[in-house]
């Protein structure tokens, strides 16, 4: 399956700008580093919440220009939610002829998805099971989540302030970077 989906997203990878990569992650008030420093002979003290409050989702997008289409909604994603995403966040966002890649949740293999999606004169892919290292999309969560809990939001206010302002850092070198390593044998060549 993975090199079947290779195969039907390399013709798109000779234009990057074309695919649009769609997932979500969640996020709460409790996100903290996991570490601390101190020096060799004293101990790190850092206070961690007990209670988490609710769970948030933040829904988004990558392309080639950086992320696009977030959306931060309380709870986790179902397929009313993810529709309306689609229609009224997403598809806005969408120039005609882009590939929007999705994974596996049930939300997204709704047909109402894939019409409203094709309706805008975009296609449709889905990831292989179990390949998010063929999702860049991954490793802006991973950067956003890092930069979020290096501003120990204790609110939603600064929450949700804080994952605005970590997804303004995202550079278009961080992002070259994340397609080529989802795609490295494809975005190497083209460079060389």
């Amino acid at each position: 399956m993975r090199t079947q989906f290779l195969n039907d997203l390399k013709p798109y990878l000779q234009a990057p700008a074309r695919l649009v990569f769609v997932d979500e992650s969640g996020f709460n008030t409790a996100m903290t580093r996991p570490y601390g420093r101190a020096h060799r002979t004293q101990r790190a003290h850092c206070a961690v919440p007990r209670n988490w409050g609710r769970n948030h989702t933040l829904i988004c997008a990558v392309q080639a220009a950086g992320p696009c289409a977030p959306m931060i909604i309380e709870g986790a994603v179902n397929g009313t939610i993810f529709e309306w995403y689609v229609q009224e966040v997403l598809c806005p966002a969408l120039s005609p002829g882009q590939v929007v890649v999705l994974d596996n949740l049930s939300a997204h293999h709704r047909a109402s998805v894939r019409t409203r999606i094709e309706a805008h004169g975009c296609s449709v892919l889905f990831l292989p099971p179990y390949s998010p290292d063929f999702n860049p999309i991954e490793m802006l969560f991973s950067k956003v989540k890092a930069l979020v809990r290096a501003g120990d939001p204790r609110d939603l206010t600064t929450l949700f302030s804080s994952i605005w302002a970590a997804l303004d850092a995202v550079s278009l070198r961080d992002v070259f970077g994340w397609f080529t390593h989802a795609f490295p044998d494809i975005f190497l060549c083209q460079m060389l």
